[in-house]
């Protein structure tokens, strides 16, 4: 009896945590999530360093960002694994991640997803 109750509790405990086991696609979510918000509060720091969010290309941006600005400031730290060969930080899925400015006040910074592909459903955004 004791061992049914035994394997009872353990089949319960696998069926509540299994789910959450082994999704790669969860995990790699979770770190793009991460990603986008230190991209985008290195942006909103930079622009209070400044007065205004850093200009050009996403390749410029993240120069500006990573510490080849005026004043040799360092707002984000590149992981050199997830960088371009031009220093755009890219997604897990080595996709270079999108930053724009709605306004002088927003930033929104994308990942196209697992699928490669900006403007479809799997895009992971923080605005």
């Amino acid at each position: 009896m004791k061992t049914l109750i035994t394997i009872l509790i353990l089949v319960a405990l696998v069926l509540t945590v299994w789910p959450n086991f082994g999704s790669k696609s969860n995990s790699l979510n979770t770190l793009t999530k991460s990603d986008l918000n230190c991209i985008k509060s290195a942006c909103l720091a930079y622009r209070s360093e400044f007065g205004a969010f850093p200009t050009g290309t996403v390749t410029v941006i993240f120069h500006l960002l990573s510490g080849s600005n005026t004043r040799n400031l360092m707002f984000i730290d590149i992981n050199s694994a997830h960088v371009t060969t031009n220093g755009v930080m890219t997604d897990p899925w080595h996709t270079p991640y999108s930053v724009f400015f709605p306004d002088a006040t927003n930033v929104v910074v994308r990942s196209a997803g697992k699928d490669k592909i900006f403007g479809t459903q799997d895009d992971i955004e923080k605005r």
